[in-house]
């Protein structure tokens, strides 16, 4: 047998499990030997996806074995980065839902699932700046992002947390911040207010810390109509939800 049939027998038998048997007779080695071969490969395209994606598969009773199969069909697994191969899984969902196959705030959860994941790997290193900042400035966490929803995902979350599984979320929109924490390194979100999405710009914008009468002075500036007690609550509030360090 030519190298070129040999790699041929071996890749259809890697794709198509029902050609095993008879590939490992014109291969001549054992069937389960191929078999357990096939189970690793595809086990290495499934888990990041039952790992990120978890209650969209409750939701969905999904069978990653045929789901896995039709994901890659449409975007190749080429991530060196095993975790990376989830990636676009929400795009392919989005695809499902325009077919309507399944509602479009199984997508959104979808976004919220890897955001979530994204978040909690980040290789950013908010603990040095929490470690090096100066008394009485604030600094915008690096692993901080902002999704835009059409529900109001991040309340039905906690009733998915709580097996409520019967559960839809309702419509709204709204804006969702992702961060995590420094401390506990777990990913933390926020229902963004209009005040909070203009601290946060600003923060951007100087991309550096800044001292916290400065940041009042130039969110008030932009806001004539906003009560100081209400901005400094606002910022101590993101504050503890560890948008902001310092």
């Amino acid at each position: 047998m030519d190298l070129k049939t040999y790699q041929a027998l071996w890749k259809e038998s890697l794709e198509q499990p029902d050609t095993i048997i008879a590939n490992s007779q014109k291969l001549g080695i054992s069937a389960d030997f191929l078999k357990l071969y096939y189970e690793l490969i595809q086990g290495h395209y499934e888990s990041p996806l039952e790992k990120i994606y978890p209650y969209l598969a409750r939701l969905l009773q999904i069978d990653w074995n045929k789901w896995a199969k039709e994901y890659y069909n449409e975007f190749s697994p080429v991530e060196w980065e095993l975790n990376e191969l989830a990636r676009n899984f929400p795009h392919y969902l989005s695809k499902l839902s325009s077919q309507n196959k399944i509602p479009d705030y199984l997508v959104e959860l979808a976004h919220y699932e890897w955001q979530e994941f994204a978040t909690y790997v980040d290789e950013e290193n908010e603990k040095e700046i929490l470690t090096n900042i100066k008394p009485g400035y604030l600094a915008l966490n690096p692993t901080v992002s902002a999704l835009t929803f059409k529900y109001n995902i991040g309340l039905w979350i906690f009733e998915l947390e709580k097996n409520n599984f019967d559960t839809k979320p309702k419509k709204e929109d709204n804006i969702l911040i992702f961060n995590r924490d420094p401390e506990t390194l777990l990913c933390i979100f926020t229902k963004a207010s209009r005040i909070s999405l203009s601290i946060l710009q600003l923060l951007l914008e100087f991309n550096e810390p800044i001292e916290k009468e400065d940041l009042i002075s130039n969110i008030m500036s932009n806001f004539n109509d906003i009560d100081k007690q209400f901005l400094v609550d606002e910022i101590a509030f993101l504050q503890k939800q560890r948008i902001l360090l310092g």
